[in-house]
């Protein structure tokens, strides 16, 4: 149960997995043999290991008990197996011992034991499918007989033959290949219908129901709630996080100690940082509502931001906060004492009563102001699909000369940089409650208007990453997206699918590079 022993363990499965991926039939004489002791190493430790695990059971029962025991009993069977016998299959069916470094990953975990689960229900639906596809292939081969033999390899000539043919509409493979064949074997109308129908209807009946079926199964057992549990939750990265914040945190402290000295002395005051930062906790009001026994709820304790004495209005005023602001200001010039918050400025200039700031906000909110970005987006995509990539095309000639197109991107450019800028002048960059760049939308914007910047202004010579920097004017439709409500809801809602589509491809990754080694042998 020692932690750094589990560490030692997952290492040791790594060397394992590096070391049969490295089996290369083409390798050096000395390296397959550093593998293959390697392959000797490690499943005698596994096989150690394993009697460690039953001899702290205490007995068969217990040791049995755990389906990991038992399959660690099947991988070390199997390695010491394929290296006595030379077997290469049997040495590279250990590489399933990859999943187990996924306990590292909860969600990845969640996933697996989802897939495991399902394995049952999977293989029962297994059946239904093959007795389905078995009586499927009998109906066609009394259908087309080996009429289909001399047209394509797609036939039922034989019941094999017909096993795959079944089993390639199945899976959608060159399924209308297959479909035209049986049809071109048949001399009439009604033959030639009732062949498409054999062959459309069985390929729909799969399409639909097969695979949803499957679908089916894993929904029962994956549970999407649980993933995005298992995604919120903290783990290693936000731990690395943390520690960094707390350690931040002690050095600001220790950083602020000659600060407070000095600034106590020329004020004459009595400062204790270690007071002023370790209270990081309030008490809420005690909850007047008494319980049926007539007793009063506790106070509830909530956590404040280590740094909430340099914004929060009530902290406004303690002492080291006035320390921060004003410790590097004379004495004479920390009379005045703000009573609230600062207010909030755009690129540390502009107040919310700047009649600069104003005139922006004002702008911003003309509906005429809207519909000429609108215009503006409308047009750039237009004259995005009827400019070719290139002038040099043979057969797609501009439909308009290339200056008319250079001043008309020149004009969407100029109209998008005016929006910029005035969106930043009236919500500020990043720095304030609604900046420009904390709406991922306004960052694609940013994007797209960086690159029309950039082409604008031709700083880029080489042709290559010329064309590159051109390619980024396919994202100009986005931005129609972007004010659309109904459009960013659906968007948004596809966004928040990536993080389980994540997991899942690297569930996904575990399982071909296991496949991949097997594969090898």
């Amino acid at each position: 149960n020692n932690l750094w022993y589990q560490r030692f363990v997952s290492c040791v499965i790594c060397i394992h997995g590096i070391a049969m991926a490295s089996d290369q039939y083409d390798a050096p004489r000395e390296w397959r043999d550093f593998i293959t002791w390697c392959y000797i190493i490690c499943n005698i430790f596994f096989a150690l290991n394993q009697w460690c695990e039953f001899s702290a059971a205490g007995s068969f029962t217990r040791f049995w008990e755990s389906k990991l025991n038992k399959f660690e009993v099947l991988c070390v069977v199997s390695g010491l197996a394929g290296v006595f016998t030379n077997s290469k299959l049997l040495m590279l069916i250990p590489s399933l011992r990859l999943y187990r470094l996924m306990h590292y990953l909860p969600t990845l975990e969640a996933l697996l034991l989802s897939a495991v689960s399902s394995v049952s229900a999977i293989f029962n639906l297994l059946v239904f499918i093959s007795i389905i596809a078995i009586c499927v292939c009998i109906t066609g081969r009394y259908i087309f007989r080996d009429t289909m033999d001399e047209s394509t390899r797609s036939n039922y000539g034989s019941f094999f033959v017909g096993l795959l043919t079944t089993f390639q509409i199945l899976t959608g493979d060159s399924w209308t290949a297959v479909l035209f064949a049986s049809m071109s074997v048949k001399n009439t109308v009604y033959g030639m219908f009732f062949a498409s129908l054999y062959t459309v209807g069985w390929y729909v009946f799969s399409s639909l129901v097969v695979f949803n079926l499957f679908v089916a199964v894993i929904i029962e057992n994956f549970q999407v709630t649980e993933t995005m549990e298992n995604i919120a939750r903290p783990g290693h990265l936000s731990l690395f996080r943390q520690t960094f914040r707390n350690s931040f945190a002690v050095f600001f402290k220790e950083s602020q100690k000659a600060r407070v000295r000095s600034t106590a002395a020329v004020t004459g005051r009595e400062m204790d940082v270690d007071d002023a930062l370790a209270d990081y906790t309030t008490t809420a009001p005690v909850e007047e509502n008494a319980d049926e026994e007539g007793k009063k709820s506790l106070p509830k304790k909530t956590e404040k931001d280590p740094y909430h004495f340099l914004t929060d209005e009530d902290e406004f005023n303690s002492d080291i906060a006035i320390v921060l602001r004003t410790g590097s200001v004379p004495h004479a010039e920390r009379v005045q004492i703000y009573q609230a918050k600062p207010p909030e400025r755009v690129l540390f200039l502009f107040g919310p009563n700047n009649p600069i700031r104003r005139t922006f906000l004002w702008v911003n909110g003309r509906w005429w102001f809207d519909v000429i970005v609108y215009l503006a987006i409308g047009g750039s995509c237009a004259f995005l699909m009827i400019t070719p990539p290139a002038n040099d095309i043979p057969g797609d000639p501009p439909i308009l000369d290339i200056s008319t197109m250079s001043q008309a991107n020149s004009l969407f450019t100029f109209i998008f940089s005016v929006e910029f800028f005035s969106r930043i002048m009236a919500d500020g960059a990043w720095w304030t409650e609604q900046a420009y760049f904390k709406d991922w939308w306004n960052c694609v914007d940013f994007v797209v208007l960086f690159f029309a910047w950039v082409d604008e202004a031709e700083l880029i010579n080489d042709a290559k990453i010329a064309k590159v920097v051109r390619l980024t004017r396919s994202l100009r439709p986005l931005r129609l997206m972007k004010r659309n409500v109904n459009m960013r809801l659906v968007i948004d809602a596809l966004i928040r699918t990536l993080p389980p589509v994540f997991y899942v491809i690297m569930f996904s990754v575990f399982t071909f590079m296991v496949f991949a080694l097997i594969g090898m042998g």
